[in-house]
C-alpha cells in the first residue's frame, strides 16, 4: 500500500461522522495490517502538511501520532494500540 493510499484512509477517517473514533480505528486496523507506527507517523504528518483539518482534529491527530511516537501515556497507548502493537512505554521512536 502506497502513503497516498494511507492517507487516502486517513482521510476517509477524518471524513466520518465521529473523526477521532474513526482514524483511531483506522490507525489500529493499518497496524493489525503490518504497517509500522514510524510509517503512520510520517503519513499523518504528511496528512497534517497536505490538507486543512479544523483545530480539534489536528490536536487529535497530534494524540494520535504522540502515541503512535512512544510520547503518550501508557493509558492512551492501551486505548489506541492493538495489544501485539503495544511496547514498553519507555521504547519511543526518535
Amino acid at each position: 500500500m502506497s502513503v497516498n493510499d494511507l492517507e487516502i484512509r486517513v482521510g476517509a477517517a477524518l471524513g466520518k461522522e465521529e473523526p477521532v473514533r474513526a482514524l483511531r480505528a483506522a490507525v489500529r486496523s493499518l497496524l493489525e495490517e503490518g504497517h509500522s507506527r514510524r510509517e503512520l507517523v510520517e503519513v499523518l504528518e504528511d496528512y497534517r502538511e497536505h490538507h486543512s483539518v479544523p483545530e480539534a482534529q489536528d490536536e487529535r491527530i497530534l494524540d494520535v501520532m504522540a502515541v503512535l511516537d512512544g510520547w503518550a501515556n501508557e493509558t492512551a497507548v492501551r486505548n489506541l494500540l492493538p495489544p501485539p502493537c503495544v511496547a514498553p512505554h519507555a521504547q519511543r521512536l526518535d
